[in-house]
């Protein structure tokens, strides 16, 4: 298992940075090598975790299986993943909260995508095509979602199961796909190896990226948590004021040569819950394919109450 560990080590702050009294402590963040790594790794390097006082250390995972069972085991106090995650691993036991929206599509820049070989140049080519996608995850759930809009059922295109994007990637260039199902960077990595995006959430609502914490974390380091939340939002802005700066920070940590002009660098939206419409949509989802027997209601997955004032 690939695990990439950065640490940031905690120093003195202003009491400003304090919101209220509350538990402390080192956190542990996990996320994939993927676009919503972004600001998170954007902090760390200009020390905007170590400003706010809060030592934290940021796991970066290949896969979102790996992820979700180190938040759900507790080896990471948090993580970016999203909905679908979420609602999975509060399945069995009432384990984490959803804090707030990081990432989400936009106008000029795609979520999730599914890009195929060359040779396939239009949707409907997809009914028939190998599917790779992670099972039980976001882009399962936004290939689903893109593939049905276009009037293509879901359930019939054949699936093959890659978690590590890196993996799905290099399957449709070596043949083991016909097409994948992908988060930036690796669409870009993808694309500039020859493939072609036939479907693509970018000006919808469809997918997004969340930051989770385990309910035990918010008990016990309430303080840490809003000390962080505050060093993740300074990433944010400083990824869309400065771009080119901080572009080269997800590109390491994925593992991948920069694709050029292939990739756009992103820009954060300010935080923000997901929607009640959203968390629906995931619900059903996971209850049509076998995943929940019946949906989670929205208070057993978000937490409103760390939303900005």
């Amino acid at each position: 298992m690939l695990i990439l560990i950065l640490t940031v080590a905690a120093a003195a702050c202003s009491p400003a940075a304090i919101i209220r009294p509350g538990g402390t402590g080192p956190l542990r963040v996990g996320a994939l090598p993927t676009i919503e790594l972004l600001p998170l790794l954007a902090a760390e390097q200009d020390g905007h975790f170590t400003l706010n006082n809060v030592s934290v250390t940021i796991v970066v995972f290949a896969s979102a299986a790996e992820r979700d069972q180190a938040l759900a085991s507790g080896d990471v106090d948090a993580a970016i993943n999203d909905v679908v995650s979420a609602s999975l691993i509060n399945r069995e036991a009432d384990r984490v909260r959803v804090l707030q929206v990081v990432y989400a599509p936009t106008a000029e820049q795609a979520l999730v995508s599914i890009v195929a070989r060359p040779a396939i140049t239009s949707p409907i080519g997809l009914g028939q095509a190998r599917l790779a996608t992670a099972e039980a995850s976001l882009v399962a759930y936004g290939a689903d979602r893109l593939l049905d809009a276009r009037g293509i059922r879901s359930p019939d295109v054949p699936k093959v199961a890659i978690g590590p994007a890196l993996q799905r990637a290099e399957a449709l260039a070596n043949g083991q796909a016909d097409a994948v199902a992908l988060v930036e960077p690796f669409t870009a990595v993808a694309v500039a190896r020859g493939g072609r995006v036939l479907l693509e959430d970018r000006g919808t609502r469809i997918t997004q990226s969340v930051l989770s914490v385990r309910r035990d974390v918010l008990r016990n380091k309430y303080t840490s948590v809003r000390r962080f939340l505050v060093g993740l939002a300074r990433g944010a802005e400083v990824v869309g004021a400065n771009p080119a700066r901080y572009r080269h920070l997800l590109f390491a940590r994925a593992g991948v040569p920069d694709p050029g002009a292939a990739f756009k660098m992103p820009r954060f939206p300010a935080a923000r819950l997901p929607s009640e419409d959203n968390v629906r949509g995931v619900g059903r989802w996971l209850v049509s394919v076998g995943l929940l027997e019946t949906p989670l209601p929205y208070h057993q997955l978000v937490d409103p109450s760390y939303a900005p004032k």
